[in-house]
C-alpha cells in the first residue's frame, strides 16, 4: 500500500510521460482504431527517383542555367499520404522493397490485446513519420522502495527500410515516469538486445502466430521480473557520498585528449566538450543528493542508477520533446545502460 507521504509527492511532481509528450494518448480496442486516434492512418507508396543536375550554357544572352533530370537507379522514394492528400517524402529504399501500411504492421498486435489482457496506451509517429510506434499497458506492475513501476510493450517500425517490426518490453517508474527499456538488465551486454526484445522480418508475409504470441507475453514478464530483481539488488546496496561522486565522473567522464590539454590551449568545442560534461554531472548529482524523487532510494546503488534515468529522460539540455523521443526510440538507452553496468559494478565491490 502506498504511503501517503507518497502520494502527496506524486501529485505535486507533474510530468508528462514519454508517450504522451512524443505522441498521443488512445482509449481503443484495436490497432486500427488507435492509429486513426493518433493520426497513424495515413498510406505509404512507392515511386521513382530522379536526380536534377544543373548545367551551364553560354548563349548570345548569356550563361544560361537548365536543370537536367536524371534517374536514379535501383532505388524508390517512399512517400506519404495523409486523408486529406498531403504528400511527404520520408525514405529512400531499395527497389526489391516491400511497402506494409501501418493497418498490416500494427494488426497483428490485436492478437496480444484479445487474449492477453493488454490494452492500447499510445501511439505516435517519428521523423515525419518514417518510424512509427504503439504502446500497450500490461496488466502486472512492481513495486521497489513501496514505488510503483508499471510495464509495458512498445511496438515500432519504420517505412525507410532502417527497421524492422519490433516489440520491446518498458518499465516506468511511475512517481518521476522515469522509462527504462529492461534489456539493459540481462547479464552479457551483446545478448541484452536479443533477450527482451522479439523482431518479425519486414516482409509482406509478416505474420505472428500463436506460439510466437506466448514467446512475446513471456518475454515481458520475464523481463520486469528480472528488472525487480536487479533493481531490489541495486536498493540493497548503500553507496558513500565519495563513490556517489566517483560514479557521476566515470557516467559522464572528461576526454583524455581535453585532460592532457592545457586549458589554456582548448579549442571552443574543447571549452565547450569540458563545460557540458560538468554540467551533466552537477545537473545529475543535483538529482541524487537533493531531489524528491530519491527520498526512499538515494544513498543506493538504485538511487544512482534512476538519478541517470531521470535525468536522460528529464534534464539533459535536449528540450522535452526531443528527451522523450529518445527515451521512446531507444536512444538514451546507452547512457542508462552504462550507469546500470557502472552503479552494479560498485555494488558487487560493496
Amino acid at each position: 500500500m502506498l504511503t501517503e507521504s507518497y502520494q502527496n509527492r506524486t501529485a505535486e511532481l507533474k510530468r508528462k510521460e514519454a508517450w504522451v509528450q512524443a505522441g498521443t494518448a488512445v482509449n481503443a480496442t484495436s490497432a486500427a482504431e488507435a492509429a486513426s486516434q493518433a493520426g497513424l492512418d495515413w498510406t505509404v507508396s512507392l515511386h521513382d527517383m530522379a536526380a536534377y543536375y544543373p548545367v551551364s550554357t553560354t548563349t548570345d544572352m548569356g550563361v544560361i542555367t537548365l536543370n537536367h533530370m536524371i534517374d536514379v537507379p535501383k532505388r524508390k522514394a517512399v512517400v506519404k499520404t495523409t486523408p486529406t492528400g498531403e504528400t511527404t517524402s520520408i525514405g529512400v529504399v531499395s527497389d526489391s522493397y516491400k511497402v506494409i501500411q501501418n493497418h498490416e504492421i500494427f494488426s497483428a498486435l490485436d492478437n496480444l490485446i484479445d487474449t492477453n489482457e493488454l490494452r492500447y496506451t499510445a501511439a505516435g509517429e517519428l521523423n515525419g513519420g518514417a518510424n512509427v510506434w504503439m504502446l500497450m499497458a500490461l496488466p502486472m506492475s512492481v513495486n521497489v522502495a513501496n514505488d510503483p513501476h508499471k510495464g509495458f510493450l512498445i511496438a515500432t517500425t519504420g517505412h525507410n527500410g532502417s527497421q524492422s517490426f519490433t516489440l520491446r518490453p518498458l518499465v516506468q517508474r511511475m512517481y518521476c515516469t522515469n522509462q527504462i527499456n529492461i534489456s539493459m538488465f540481462n547479464g552479457v551486454a551483446a545478448r541484452r538486445q536479443k533477450a527482451f526484445t522479439y523482431r518479425l522480418k519486414h516482409t509482406k508475409n509478416a505474420k505472428l502466430n500463436l506460439s510466437e504470441v506466448r514467446e512475446i507475453i513471456q518475454l515481458c514478464y520475464d523481463g520486469i521480473e528480472t528488472y525487480e530483481n536487479g533493481s531490489k539488488y541495486l536498493l540493497e546496496k548503500e553507496v558513500a557520498r565519495t563513490a556517489a561522486q566517483a560514479f557521476f565522473e566515470k557516467v559522464f567522464p572528461i576526454s583524455k585528449e581535453i585532460a592532457e590539454t592545457d586549458p589554456k590551449l582548448w579549442t571552443p568545442q574543447q571549452r565547450n566538450s569540458y563545460n557540458r560534461t560538468i554540467d551533466n554531472r552537477a545537473t545529475a548529482a543535483s538529482i541524487y543528493f537533493h531531489s524528491e524523487t530519491q527520498e526512499n532510494i538515494r544513498n543506493t546503488g538504485f538511487g544512482l542508477f534512476q538519478s541517470i534515468v531521470e535525468f536522460a529522460d528529464h534534464y539533459s539540455r535536449a528540450n522535452a520533446d526531443k528527451r522523450a523521443i529518445a527515451a521512446l526510440s531507444g536512444r538514451s538507452d546507452v547512457l542508462k545502460r552504462k550507469a546500470f553496468d557502472l552503479a552494479l559494478g560498485l555494488a558487487l565491490a560493496v
